[in-house]
């Protein structure tokens, strides 16, 4: 549902139907601050309809959780549910059923500790992209205080001995996975300069992590960026998706501890992890689970196959009327804030309530700092100022206003409009970075009201994006090579000759990739373009920062075939990457699948040793047929019934006693408890057949899907690590079936829907026609080069198609 259409009303009325019906009710949010807010605002529908709401935050003693999470609707956040879950899982010592906790509490006398949780029955996952998809694989580790950190004078000696080490020489970066190596020559600095070093610098694999550790706190975490460093002088981890601190997180692996001392802090105590899971394991687990946001249409593939969710659009109540304005490129961020600070002096003269938002508390104070110098009256809604919120969002509609906010500002943010500032236009929104994601960029767009507030149409809001500056001539070089990086230059300076700005469509936006620009917020570290597709990629990138007429002039060969002529350039790719990992830790004995290789889904790629698991099956599986205890126990139970039934009929007649008939009852409740012991005992062991069954299972690494071998990181005899942040063993493309993306001129839109066909025709050697089927249509616009954007899947059954190969698409 768009912005503004009543998703938290919606989630209300679902609450309420599963709440009557006795089914406890879990509304997610992604903040504490929503979290309160949407509990206030429908409590007394809630209470029209008999039910208790309670609201879990951050703060809240452990009694108060239990009684929220006994209430019919607990609203909560992510981030406490998940922990809450895990606290539950640590003091019931695993995974245990309430009879089993019964019984541990009648064999032990102690007392029973109630969980927190009621069960994991019903969710509503508000902003459920962000939860299920953006930060699925986030692991969430529950961990408790381990005392001081242990040597922590080795700590500032690896920050000294990282910033001696030069990337590329002696260590590389990988940006997509923020994952930093050391090389072979970065080994033997590190070893050369800690040789009078005490301990713990002899044990090379300590002396590496500590050094990863090091360069990762160097080049990968900024201050005003990943965390803060607040008044106490702590440092404070920034939620990248929402802006808010997190307090009391901390990174794991001593990371928290390094970052502490290159900003020269006391040092926190050391963690140890007590429990871990990731929001995609954890949501699975729900007996009924549904969601809601504005930006979930993208995502309705990966929704199905993760969490077998449908994905259903609704559409508006009444038009979208939101004016969009063109986006500006500038030469530089000095220029770009300059820019971003006039408009909003202007917008704010003309009495209009303006929202700018920033991806950084670094850019946001930057921000602030420019309006200040031009005497604009302003607030700052950050991380630094998040108990303030509540009253900064308050204002941010009213006549006039002006509010630079980061992330804080976006999802579920409802800022209502003061008097008379609709009629002058609504809140005007602007961008001035993008962020990784475009539904972060278009929940930010939303506070805009696309229908303007109380549903009247003329109501109209704006949004303006400033976008980051020039192409850093090194990567031109790198991607397109020279010729192509003196056409781009030359269209940059002749758009700047003109004004100092370039302009594209207000609807289009980079590859994610798209650190090209320089200035303050872009550095060296953070682009990283590797491998056949990097011009591609950067073509891309191009196509859609730049009007249609800048790329054509850079990209299109003077006097060549317009776009679109003879078919759609495209390019056939893999449905989707994956990376194998194995469940549990344990040795790998076999890999059956090299690179290169293709595979079925379902095949079995690894295995890992699991010979104590085997020899434990094959026990539990002798005891589960023996059938020699059963017989026997049955017999006596038989003699037992017959014996007690004569001693019944003895005792009527009066010939003998009623202590010879209790004496034959008690014989009889005997081998009664005998008989069901050793059919307990039979189904136990078929219980432990199941359990190493599926360990030894667990133990088999399968293919999900049918593919190619594209990588192969571990070999026979290592130790395959578990978690969703261990290294993978195998990386594989999904090549049934395959992908295919194609930008169309606005001509074709409503001419190409969902489940039309295509032909597409790969370029030779390969060559041939197949037909691939429509599965999603962008309904989304570039006005400035009048093109949208369609996915094809094209199956491949017998592997014929290569992945990687361009193509023609045609739509008859």
């Amino acid at each position: 549902m768009a912005t503004g259409e009543g998703k938290t009303l919606t989630a209300g009325l679902a609450a309420c139907v599963a709440g009557v019906a006795g089914m406890p009710v879990h509304v997610v949010t992604v903040n504490d601050y929503l979290a309160e807010r949407d509990a206030a605002t429908l409590g007394p529908l809630y209470a029209f309809a008999g039910l208790r709401v309670g609201v879990v935050h951050h703060g809240i003693e452990p009694a108060e959780r239990r009684l929220a999470y006994a209430c019919d609707v607990t609203y909560c956040t992510n981030k406490e549910l998940v922990f809450d879950y895990l606290r539950d899982r640590v003091a019931a010592g695993g995974r245990a059923s309430a009879a089993q906790l019964r019984s541990r509490q009648l064999y032990d006398g102690a007392a029973l500790q109630p969980p927190l949780l009621r069960g994991l029955h019903f969710a509503i996952v508000d902003e459920c992209d962000s939860i299920l998809v953006d930060e699925a694989r986030t692991p969430l580790i529950l961990a408790v205080k381990a005392g001081p950190v242990d040597h922590a004078a080795a700590l500032p000696q690896a920050l000294r001995i990282a910033g001696g080490l030069e990337r590329g020489l002696h260590w590389s970066l990988n940006a997509a996975r923020r994952e930093i190596r050391l090389t072979d020559a970065g080994r033997a600095q590190a070893t050369t300069a800690c040789q009078d070093l005490g301990v713990p610098w002899p044990a090379a694999h300590v002396r590496e992590h500590l050094v990863v550790q090091a360069l990762c706190a160097l080049h990968l975490y900024r201050r005003d960026h990943q965390y803060l460093v607040d008044a106490d002088g702590k440092v404070q981890i920034i939620d990248e998706y929402t802006g808010r601190v997190l307090p009391g997180r901390t990174w794991e692996q001593g990371l928290h501890q390094m970052i502490e001392t290159k900003e020269g802090v006391p040092l926190s105590e050391q963690t140890r992890t007590l429990a871990r899971i990731t929001y995609q394991r954890f949501f699975c687990r729900y007996l009924r689970l549904a969601g809601m946001t504005g930006t979930a249409r993208e995502l309705a593939h990966e929704l199905s196959v993760v969490y077998r969710l449908e994905t259903v659009v609704v559409p508006t109540h009444r038009p979208v009327v939101r004016t969009v304005l063109k986006a500006r490129l500038c030469a530089d961020a000095a220029s770009k804030w300059q820019a971003v600070a006039a408009f909003a002096a202007q917008r704010q003269a003309a009495g209009q309530p303006v929202l700018v938002g920033t991806r950084s508390v670094e850019a946001s104070e930057e921000l602030s700092a420019v309006l200040a110098s031009r005497a604009v009256e302003h607030q700052v809604l950050n991380a630094r100022q998040d108990a303030e919120e509540a009253a900064i969002v308050a204002a941010a509609g009213r006549r006039g206003a002006v509010t630079v906010a980061t992330n804080m500002a976006g999802r579920g943010t409802d800022i209502a409009l003061g008097e008379g500032a609709a009629g002058l236009g609504g809140l005007c929104v602007v961008l001035t970075e993008f962020h990784e994601s475009p539904r972060i960029d278009r929940q930010l767009f939303g506070r805009g009201r696309a229908r303007g507030p109380r549903m009247r149409c003329r109501d109209r809001g704006a949004r303006r994006r400033a976008v980051r500056p020039a192409w850093r001539r090194r990567l031109q070089a790198a991607a397109l090579g020279a010729a192509d990086a003196s056409r781009a230059d030359g269209v940059l300076d002749r758009r700047r000759a003109r004004g100092g700005t370039a302009s594209r469509g207000a609807h289009a936006r980079p590859h994610p990739a798209r650190h090209l620009a320089a200035g303050s917020a872009t550095r060296q570290d953070d682009v990283h373009f590797r491998g056949p597709d990097m011009n591609r990629t950067l073509i891309s990138l191009l196509t859609l920062a730049l009007p249609w007429s800048a790329w054509a002039e850079m990209a299109a060969p003077a006097g060549g075939p317009k776009p679109g002529s003879g078919g759609y350039a495209c390019l056939i790719e893999p449905m989707q990457r994956i990376e194998l990992r194995s469940p549990v830790e344990g040795r790998i004995a076999a890999i059956h699948a090299e690179r290169g290789a293709e595979v079925r889904k379902g095949q079995i790629l690894v295995e890992l040793d699991t010979a104590s698991e085997r020899a434990a099956l094959e026990g539990a599986r002798f005891r589960a047929h023996m059938q020699g205890q059963i017989r026997s126990a049955d017999s006596r139970l038989s003699a037992a019934k017959e014996k007690f039934q004569r001693r019944d009929e003895l005792l009527k007649e009066k010939f003998i006693a009623n202590q010879d008939r209790d004496d034959a009852l008690a014989e009889l409740n005997q081998a009664d408890a005998a008989a069901a012991e050793a059919r307990d005992n039979q189904r136990l062991a078929a219980l432990e057949q199941q359990r190493l069954a599926e360990l030894v299972e667990q133990r088999r690494l399968r293919s999900p899907v049918n593919g190619i071998v594209t990588e192969r990181l571990q070999g026979v005899g290592e130790i395959a690590q578990a978690g969703d942040g261990a290294r993978p063993v195998l990386r594989l493309a999904q090549t049934q079936p395959l992908r295919v993306e194609v930008v169309l001129p606005v001509a074709m839109l409503g001419k190409v829907k969902v489940g039309s066909t295509g032909i597409v025709e790969p370029e030779p050697p390969l060559g041939g026609r197949h037909v691939a089927t429509v599965t999603i249509v962008d309904r989304v616009v570039d006005s400035a080069s009048g093109t949208f954007g369609v996915r094809l899947e094209l199956n491949n059954p017998k592997g014929s198609i290569t992945a990687g190969v361009k193509c023609r698409t045609r739509f008859e």
